[in-house]
């Protein structure tokens, strides 16, 4: 049993470290210095990196399409540059007719700079109901030419986190509420005399400080209930940090091998 504890702690360790890599190393500093936010993906080239990182911690790393759409329609994307894209994207199949008149560029070129009206089956189907003869006639034989070319392919989402899964079912967003009270508590614990009263117990490390804040009577944030409580017993207790992680990860269900992909997606 204690073997295994020992190995428990060593994954967990592995675990705040990979974490520790891809945040960036920098604490509070008393004048401006650059320091690249990506350092931990700094060996690949730049949009593999950006690509990667946003994979790996859930961040948005560009605008969506409606944004790139206005940015084009203001002047800020010029035609050339647009065309350069795509060229660079399909290469030499961008001259290739994927219906009669029709180049897979241009076919690419409206699909990103205009609203599609279909954005599923059945809006499809009432499409195909409601049209004329004429326009049933052409919209069959579109449907034809398209089911012989090659299906792109499908990746189905990959939930890494259980706050993933709740803002896909659209029930809330728990890191929203989660930030909002880590942001306010490392902002007085690493305050540097800009505070009227510094954060007491500072000298016991961000956890038992924090822990101490709620026994002091500090309520559980909006969204969080039982938040307080559980602080409460890691006062009394002095819990260690690493023993309410681990605590935290059992409670979501997460085994050992899968500590290392956790954190890191949640650092």
């Amino acid at each position: 049993m204690q073997h295994g504890h020992s190995a428990d702690a060593d994954l967990l360790e592995q675990a705040l470290q990979a974490a520790r890599h891809i945040l960036p190393d920098q604490g509070p500093i008393g004048v401006f210095i650059h320091h690249n936010t990506l350092h931990a993906f700094q060996h690949l080239r730049f949009h593999d990196a950006v690509q990667e990182a946003a994979s790996l911690t859930g961040a948005r790393p560009y605008l969506d399409l409606h944004e790139f759409r206005a940015a084009f329609h203001a002047g800020r994307i010029d035609e050339t540059d647009l065309a350069a894209a795509i060229h660079s994207h399909l290469g030499e199949s961008a001259n290739e007719e994927i219906f009669p008149t029709l180049t897979r560029f241009q076919l690419w070129r409206h699909l990103m700079l205009e609203e599609t009206a279909i954005s599923n089956q059945a809006e499809l189907d009432w499409q195909f109901q409601s049209a004329t003869a004429a326009e049933h006639a052409l919209m069959h034989a579109a449907q034809e030419w398209v089911t012989r070319l090659l299906p792109l392919p499908y990746e189905k989402p990959l939930y890494r986190r259980h706050a993933e899964v709740l803002r896909a079912l659209g029930t809330g967003d728990s890191d929203a509420v989660v930030h909002d009270e880590l942001i306010r508590w490392c902002a007085a614990f690493l305050d540097q005399g800009q505070a009227l009263t510094p954060m007491p117990g500072r000298d016991l490390g961000f956890l038992q400080a924090v822990a101490l804040m709620y026994e002091a009577g500090v309520g559980s944030p909006r969204g969080c209930p039982g938040a307080a409580e559980d602080f409460h017993a890691i006062a009394s207790n002095k819990t260690p940090p690493h023993t309410v992680i681990r605590a935290c990860l059992h409670d979501l269900g997460i085994e050992e091998p899968e500590f290392i992909s956790f954190v890191s997606a949640t650092a």
